[in-house]
């Protein structure tokens, strides 16, 4: 009986950490081609943007990473921004980012340039 009530009360216990737990809600992003600059913001609110953040993010042009940054904080209570140089864009390639929560899953987002 005892050994039923201590697995029931782990269970809930690790439940209830996922439940506050979230990945990342949305990905906005712009590239200018002008000045191949890649412009993105990534929507992740958390009470408590030192324990609950973007922890990484990868940024694939035409499938293959290009970019890698880990992160040991957010930059604010809502969101990720993101600014890169990205030289050799050019019209027709595709950037992907992946966001990764620090505490559970991930969002992903493609753009063509155009």
């Amino acid at each position: 009986m005892k050994k039923v009530f201590l697995i029931t009360a782990v269970i809930i216990f690790l439940f209830s950490l996922t439940a506050f737990s979230h990945p990342p809600a949305d990905i906005e992003m712009a590239f200018e081609l002008e000045n191949n600059i890649l412009e993105a913001s990534v929507t992740h609110r958390s009470q408590n943007n030192q324990d609950h953040f973007v922890e990484k993010v990868e940024i694939f042009l035409n499938d293959e990473l290009m970019i890698k940054q880990d992160f040991l904080i957010q930059s604010n209570n809502d969101q990720q921004n993101l600014l890169y140089l990205m030289p050799g864009v050019v019209e027709g390639d595709t950037i992907k980012i992946i966001a990764y929560c620090n505490q559970f899953g991930s969002l992903e987002e493609e753009m063509l340039i155009e």
